[in-house]
């Protein structure tokens, strides 16, 4: 079954949106070469939708950090 093949020999860890859009990349290829069923390529994009949703949260979570502490050292 063609659903069965893996994208990566090896395994692949997201960390950034980068990441996220190169194996999106690969996940188009391989459903445009019948590698991978709809069904999974479905799947595989609502994954990297929510690590990108997760990786924007995370990287306002930092931005507000650093203005709160910007604030703070002007405060004193």
């Amino acid at each position: 079954m063609a659903g069965n093949r893996k994208l990566y020999k090896n395994s692949f860890r997201l960390q950034d949106a980068t990441d996220a859009r190169r194996f999106m990349q690969r996940v188009i290829n391989a459903f445009d070469d019948s590698r991978i069923e709809e069904d999974r390529a479905r799947a595989f994009g609502y994954l990297i939708k929510i690590f990108l949703s997760t990786v924007e949260a995370s990287e306002w979570e930092e931005r507000l950090e650093e203005l709160e502490q910007h604030v703070d050292d002007l405060q004193r």
